[in-house]
């Protein structure tokens, strides 16, 4: 679709204020004048979004990390909020750096070396990251699930375990529980 075409059908779209705004917009210039797509834009946000909405969200995302969020989740909020960012994201090398920046350190480390050369790569490449490492922790839990029970030792002579007593299960170490009596 050409950028005239984009203009006309987005524009075609509006409705209520928006479709007011933009009577009002064209009503100032010649009949002849064509919008760009980048001049359509610019207006559109210059009237429905506050300059104060734009620099909080471009705060959000210089300040946005991963967390505890899933990749998915941060991959959502990052594209969300890098359009308040334009000029940091402007290049795919711009864009993967700060997406790796933001990252948990579990997986920013291999995927720094991996060397995507494509955001969309790298973001595959976290997904799938992220998915064997949840395998691996469902592994390590199921394991440890089956593992027996381990024991703390003073000395020779004493034995405490950590889950208590192995009679009553009382949290009392076995030496000195009350069925031992």
């Amino acid at each position: 679709m050409q950028r005239p075409e984009k203009v006309r059908y987005a524009t075609h779209l509006l409705c209520g204020p928006a479709a007011s705004w933009w009577d009002n917009i064209v009503a100032v210039y010649p009949a002849e004048k064509v919008f760009t797509w980048e001049e359509f834009k610019r207006k559109f946000r210059e009237s429905n979004v506050p300059e104060s909405i734009v620099e909080l969200k471009h705060r959000e995302f210089e300040s946005l990390e991963q967390k505890d969020k899933a990749i998915l989740t941060y991959v959502r909020e990052f594209s969300k909020l890098s359009r308040y960012a334009v000029e940091e994201v402007n290049t795919e090398d711009k864009k993967k750096k700060r997406f790796l920046r933001g990252l948990s350190p579990q997986f920013k480390v291999q995927l720094r070396m991996m060397r995507a050369t494509e955001f969309q790569e790298l973001v595959d490449a976290a997904i799938t990251l992220e998915d064997d490492f949840k395998q691996l922790q469902e592994e390590k839990r199921k394991k440890a699930k089956f593992e027996p029970k381990r024991y703390i030792s003073n000395n020779v002579n004493t034995r405490i375990f950590k889950s208590g007593c192995l009679l009553c299960h009382s949290s009392q170490s076995q030496e000195y529980c009350c069925c031992e009596a």
